[in-house]
């Protein structure tokens, strides 16, 4: 399985969410009181507003289970303060999720209620939205912004390309010895070669000179013997 963080996958969904959800709630509670479209569209806002609590609720449990893999690159105060709004921006989706419930309910017993409770409800999800934009901001800072992990991954491949190109030249030493010794190891043999070579030549002559002597002396005793 790949080993990719889960917390940049999930985060991204309850964020656009909340910025869509006030101008879509805004739009069907008109179009409720218009009489274009029956009570019953409230639960989409409702469902959506689900959506954002249970995606809200992913993105804090990730992101608190892979604090510990930035801990060292990140300063923690920032992430303490990402992690703060995260939890703001979670519960206030949740009261507003509870609100728009309460609004359809409301609308179908007290008409007059439910709509009161509308109105809170495009309210808070604006206060959601803003909650959304902050965190997601923070969650950005601590990505791409100054100290970042963006940043710190840069540094450290930045000394990850020092240090190959210093094991690379270590490498590169360590075979121009290899070679020097080899050519040294060459010589050496070479001149054990020449002066085996010269030691069997000398034998070789040697002998040959031992035969012309002992030649030479036994034509000088065949030279005595005719002259008897």
């Amino acid at each position: 399985m790949l080993n990719l963080p889960m917390h940049p996958a999930v985060v991204h969904l309850p964020l656009i969410l909340a910025m869509l959800v006030p101008p879509l709630a805004v739009l069907v509670l008109w179009a409720i009181r218009a009489g274009k479209v029956p009570k019953t569209t409230w639960l989409l806002v409702v469902g959506l507003q689900a959506l954002i609590v249970g995606g809200a609720m992913v993105a804090l449990r990730t992101g608190e289970s892979e604090e510990e893999r930035i801990e060292d690159r990140i300063a923690e105060a920032r992430i303490d303060a990402h992690e703060r709004a995260a939890q703001q921006f979670t519960v206030v989706a949740g009261l507003t999720l509870a609100l728009a419930a309460a609004a359809f309910v409301a609308g179908r017993i007290r008409p007059r209620a439910g709509a009161v409770a509308a109105l809170a409800t495009v309210a808070m999800s604006l206060v959601v939205a803003g909650l959304a934009v902050r965190t997601g901001h923070q969650g950005g800072e601590l990505v791409y912004g100054p100290g970042g992990l963006a940043e710190a991954g840069a540094a450290g491949a930045g000394q990850g390309d020092e240090e190959r190109d210093g094991d690379d030249e270590d490498r590169g030493a360590e075979r121009d010895d290899e070679r020097e010794s080899f050519r040294e190891r060459m010589d050496r043999d070479r001149d054990d070669d020449e002066d085996d070579d010269d030691e069997r030549l000398t034998s070789v002559t040697r002998i040959h000179i031992g035969r012309s002597d002992h030649d030479e002396d036994r034509g000088d005793t065949d030279c005595d013997n005719d002259d008897d």
